[in-house]
């Protein structure tokens, strides 16, 4: 598959985050987004020197829409860093790119040496970039689960929620559709203004392949494991998390196609392509939402923390109950 100078392509150049070490990497989700063939040039461990060389000896692909995510593994080392970054991008035939921000991990919140090294780089690159440079990290921390303590100690720290990583600082899945979903709110940027990224509609889910977090609370502490199984054979398995019983898992969905999931104890549900799909926490849907059991209905979130049970009875009448 051979992409023409501008948008049949994207290069994607970077280390572990770019290769996807912890879930389904970013360059897949944002082939699924864009409809274009986004080659993953990311190689776990690699510093930005050796990023730089493999990108600079690939010269089929400079005339490509690029992205840099480069510098994590030798942040400390900033001018080194802001060179290598300066010359992929000097690289380039065109202005079709975009530098992402390092991120910081678990450690490395306000005050420790490690936030001062990747917030000094990423202040250094953003001055550099300008419109070109995407504060990934900052969109990251900003999508934290204020229903989550450890999220919430996280975002106080200025640090990624560990709801959306994998390990210390690689991401999981979640995170990583995040950043694809990122980068395709930003795509004129890489692409120009007259070729945009597609966009999704309600008729048919197109972006991302992902329905997004379900959670299932554990009944007792035996409950370790409940495993969701789809009718294609894959399955998500959601285990307890380090804050007590409720664990959460990713559901995927392939596009214009409906999913029958069904758990050990569950009777199974059909998710439909073409009525539900959730974008950056939103969910929209062409159709009706039904609820079939009178006992269940909508939980809603005050801007307090306080969480509210919404029924209604045979009269229509709505009903409010404090959780």
């Amino acid at each position: 598959m051979e992409p023409s100078p501008t948008t049949d392509g994207i290069a994607a150049w970077g280390d572990s985050l770019t290769a996807g070490a912890g879930g389904t990497p970013y360059p897949t989700f944002l082939t699924q987004l864009s409809g274009l063939l986004v080659y993953n040039g990311g190689i776990g461990g690699e510093t930005s020197v050796q990023i730089r060389n493999r990108m600079l000896a690939d010269t089929d692909k400079h005339a490509w829409p690029t992205i840099i995510w480069a510098g994590r593994n030798d942040s400390d080392q900033l001018e080194q860093v802001k060179a290598n970054i300066a010359a992929m991008v000097g690289a380039l035939p065109h202005t079709n790119y975009v530098v992402l921000s390092i991120l910081n991990g678990s450690g490395e919140g306000h005050g420790t040496y490690g936030y001062g090294v990747v917030t000094s780089l990423n202040h250094d690159l953003a001055a550099l970039y300008g419109s070109h440079y995407l504060d990934v990290r900052t969109f990251l921390v900003s999508q934290y689960n204020p229903s989550l303590a450890q999220d919430v100690t996280d975002h106080e720290a200025d640090v990624p929620p560990t709801s959306l990583r994998n390990d210390f600082l690689h991401l999981s899945s979640a995170g990583y559709a995040l950043v694809a979903n990122f980068i395709q709110s930003n795509s004129s940027i890489l692409l120009g203004t007259t070729h945009p990224m597609p966009t999704s509609t309600s008729n048919v889910l197109h972006e991302p392949s992902i329905l997004g977090k379900v959670t299932q609370v554990a009944t007792n502490a035996t409950d370790d494991l409940a495993e969701w199984r789809s009718t294609d054979g894959n399955t998500v398995t959601m285990g307890k998390d380090a804050n007590g019983l409720t664990a959460s898992g990713t559901l995927y969905l392939n596009s214009g196609s409906n999913t029958v999931l069904q758990a050990a104890n569950s009777t199974a549900v059909e998710i439909s392509a073409s009525a539900l799909y959730v974008k950056q926490n939103m969910i929209q849907e062409a159709g009706n939402l039904e609820f079939s059991n009178a006992a269940n209905g909508v939980i809603l979130q005050a801007p307090n923390g306080g969480r509210f049970l919404i029924t209604v009875s045979d009269s229509g009448e709505l009903t409010t109950v404090a959780l």
